[in-house]
């Protein structure tokens, strides 16, 4: 083992400059381009794409592994990923649940070297799935909760909120 990882390997074998340029990741940049109807751009502007692509194949094999989202452990490192992925999916235009429909690419991809994905693979959809859409409903909540605090503040005449309810928003409705 040369502690290379099999996307470095595979950038070098195959003469591109990123992991992501590679047969590992191409598949699902492209039905990423097809949810968005936007194109994926080399350098900054792609960079919710290579995000959300490489969260896909994290929560895909962190399911298969039997790792479910939780608030706690490595169910918490789960969530935390898909909801990072789900945010970067809204700077898309991405509105909805999604993620999961990125996963049938994801175990097409892995299916050789990784059986035990398709095997799992509608286990992982559901799971995606459900999770992305109690974030959504918690997140539109801490969206008008958010708002809230802004209006009282504007009120106040003063352009900062509070720590308290900062945190709040972070602990309770996930913000970032």
């Amino acid at each position: 083992d040369t502690g290379m990882g099999l996307e470095r390997l595979s950038s070098i074998l195959q003469g591109v400059d990123s992991n992501f340029d590679t047969d590992l990741f191409i598949p699902i940049i492209k039905r990423i381009e097809e949810l968005t109807g936007k194109a994926y751009e080399q350098g900054e502007r792609g960079f919710p794409f290579r995000v959300i692509a490489d969260h896909s194949r994290a929560c895909s094999f962190l399911i298969a592994d039997g790792v479910l989202p939780s608030n706690d452990g490595r169910g918490y490192v789960l969530r935390r990923i898909l909801r990072r992925a789900l945010r970067f999916g809204r700077l898309l235009g991405i509105e909805g649940s999604f993620l999961y429909k990125n996963v049938d690419v994801v175990c097409d991809i892995m299916k050789e070297a990784y059986p035990e994905l398709l095997e799992k693979q509608d286990f992982i959809k559901e799971v995606i799935r459900l999770e992305e859409e109690r974030f959504l409903l918690t997140l539109n909540d801490g969206l008008k909760k958010a708002e809230e605090i802004m209006e009282r503040a504007r009120q106040r005449g003063d352009n900062v909120i509070p720590g308290e309810e900062a945190f709040m928003l972070y602990d309770t409705y996930g913000f970032p």
